[in-house]
């Protein structure tokens, strides 16, 4: 490493270079602003241009801001070419394959776990899997925020993307996690008006019931009973549908009809357990791609982290789907593609590993809007679709004695405590 004299203190030093002398490297041209000098200690001379440059010649408050953290990170990265493609060491083959059928194993026993065990009619058994559905709920909401959100800003803030794109906005993540959500939100509203309109949900909510009598010509007397009026035999007829359902309730007197009234199967439901998957599928195929190329105390430490991540993502995955009371060949499915992702992305690292660039501009920008998205997609669900109607409005949780209350709200912490965790590593 070349040696650096101690540049001269007065009117011309490096942030103050004579308009005639010429710089002493590219990397005094990078600094946007010009800034004050201070005398470097000895260690300091045996800094690279580039590090002395940063630690003497900018001042990052009087900076604009497209010229801080990403800007830097970019030079950094080009001077010690962290953006390039590099080799893989000592790559053990056998281990890489062997990981393949461990995460298999780990991943199937996760989602197909909570299907099996569905046939136990034992009280205090499903007592225990309800709990341990509000354990995947959590799990469902920290993969969304920690898992992908995290990850996916990173790679659409990496320095080895284009400065244009850095520069042009610096929120990308969080903007395709918004728009994830109002996408969610709308197909959410569009499916709801679907049911409402073909009558699966006829006699089962007063909102649907409100819109058959509107298309049946009693809008008049629907307005009229919302403003406290009356009307005839219109209004006697709309009153019946918004009642039906309350008369449909009063007889339900049992703990059981409370369960099965709280986990009624609406089409949103059973459409947000698919779109779930998919964003999750395509995490798992991405971790799996990473783990597939990754060697040494990396490749250990993936493997051990992962298994923990298969297990109580499938975990969540099949309990959802349970939950949502999806038919048996349909949960064989939903558990059969989420067993099979990680390992297929683990075989496709495998087979990719010479020429895998995990900091190419296309790999960041497609792994980070597909994360983005994803993230989105699972906080809705696990806050609009999961949380809300299935914890805090649930019949049957407000029917239970105080310490099967107080378990179920450790198992949502839980769950979320568990995978923020292992979100450390993965």
């Amino acid at each position: 490493r070349p040696s650096h004299p101690t540049p001269p203190v007065g009117k011309h030093s490096p942030c103050h270079p004579h308009p005639r002398a010429r710089p002493r490297s590219n990397y005094v041209d990078a600094v946007p602003y010009p800034c004050s000098y201070t005398q470097p200690a000895r260690a300091d001379l045996r800094a690279t241009p580039l590090q002395f440059t940063l630690r003497f010649c900018v001042k990052p408050a009087s900076m604009h801001r497209a010229h801080t953290a990403v800007a830097f990170r970019r030079l950094l990265d080009d001077d010690e070419g962290g953006c390039e493609f590099e080799g893989l060491g000592d790559y053990n083959m056998g281990i890489h394959i062997g990981a393949v059928f461990i995460l298999l194993a780990v991943s199937a026993l996760g989602a197909f776990g909570p299907i099996l065990l569905r046939v136990i009619r034992s009280k205090t058994f499903r007592t225990a899997l309800k709990i341990g559905t509000f354990f995947a709920f959590g799990t469902v909401l920290a993969t969304g925020f920690i898992h992908m959100l995290q990850p996916a800003n990173e790679a659409l803030t990496s320095a080895c993307l284009p400065a244009s794109w850095n520069e042009s906005y610096e929120a990308y993540a969080y903007l395709f996690a918004v728009l994830a959500i109002l996408a969610m939100q709308a197909f959410d509203f569009a499916v709801q008006q679907y049911q409402c309109r073909m009558g699966d949900l006829a006699g089962g909510d007063p909102c649907c019931n409100i819109d058959r009598a509107l298309e049946l010509g009693q809008g008049g007397a629907v307005g009229g009973m919302a403003l406290g009026g009356t009307g005839g035999g219109a209004d006697s007829a709309a009153r019946r549908a918004l009642e039906q359902p309350l008369r449909k309730d009063s007889h339900s007197h049992s703990e059981e009809d409370a369960e099965e009234d709280a986990e009624r199967t609406s089409l949103s439901r059973v459409a947000s357990v698919y779109l779930m998957e998919a964003g999750i599928v395509f995490h798992s195929v991405v971790i799996g791609i990473t783990l597939g190329v990754s060697t040494g105390a990396q490749f250990k430490t993936l493997m051990i982290v992962l298994s923990f991540h298969q297990f109580f993502e499938g975990f969540a995955i099949g309990f959802t789907a349970v939950d949502a009371r999806l038919n048996g060949l349909k949960l064989f499915v939903v558990g059969l593609i989420y067993s099979l992702t990680t390992p297929i992305g683990v075989a496709i690292g495998i087979g990719i590993r010479q020429t895998y660039n995990g900091n190419d501009a296309t790999t960041l920008l497609v792994q980070g809007i597909f994360d983005a998205v994803s993230a989105g997609i699972l906080i809705y669900v696990a806050l609009v679709q999961l949380i809300t109607p299935q914890f805090t409005h649930n019949k049957w949780l407000t029917q239970q004695s105080l310490p099967v209350k107080l378990l179920s709200f450790a198992a949502l912490y839980g769950g979320f405590a568990v995978m923020a965790v292992i979100g450390k590593w993965a």
